[in-house]
């Protein structure tokens, strides 16, 4: 009696998740489907990501860098060992960064405001700017970036995100400089030391909520 094995089912992609990411790469991608093997490779746009064997219904991978840096969608490709492969019917979306906020929004002109920029797809080594200055930054996640407002002129000021690969982000109007306060004129000049005198103090740039 002969007997004819059935070659294995070739794979096949349910999802990819997430479905993007920084074209620099580095995001964590759970592919699922069916007929997975061990060994299988991944493609996305053609540029081959690392992964690892979960099971026949599962494999972790590691976006590589968009090519060039290049932005939009790309094709994700599962190879098995044997030579069967599966194309998922949608695309991996390389994205731009964005900023979703800037805490706070406002700060002195000479500078030294520690601020927090939320948004995505940030790429460690990105430069922050402030208006037409660069600040000093620090990579927090793919999510957050800190950084410091260099000294400016009176107003109001764009925030940008340009991460290492090209893309940029600006959020408009996002940070404000405001004059520093000056005091012209204490009255009463003196009190009791027990306190409970009402003091009038006079001056320039003044903001709701200061404190003295």
């Amino acid at each position: 009696v002969l007997t004819v094995n059935s070659p294995p089912p070739p794979p096949s992609i349910t999802s990819v998740v997430p479905a993007g990411g920084p074209t620099g790469g580095g995001t964590a991608v759970t592919i699922t489907g069916e007929n997975f093997q061990d060994g299988a490779t991944v493609t996305i746009g053609g540029t081959a990501a690392a992964v690892t064997f979960v099971d026949a219904n599962t494999l972790n991978a590691t976006s590589p860098a968009s090519p060039e840096g290049s932005l939009g969608g790309k094709e994700v490709v599962v190879s098995n060992p044997d030579g069967t492969s599966a194309t998922w019917d949608g695309t991996f979306e390389y994205l731009p960064p964005s900023i979703t906020s800037v805490v706070p929004a406002a700060g002195p002109t000479a500078g030294g405001t520690a601020v927090t920029i939320t948004g995505e797809n940030f790429q460690d080594g990105a430069i922050v700017s402030i208006g037409e200055n660069v600040a000093e930054a620090t990579f927090v996640d793919a999510t957050s970036l800190t950084a410091i407002s260099p000294p400016a002129g009176e107003g109001t000021v764009d925030v940008a995100v340009t991460n290492p690969d090209g893309s940029e982000a600006t959020k408009e109007g996002a940070f404000e400089y405001q004059a520093a306060p000056v005091v012209a004129s204490v009255d009463p000049s003196s009190a009791l030391t027990t306190g409970g005198t009402e003091v009038t103090i006079t001056g320039q740039n003044f903001l709701e909520g200061a404190t003295v």
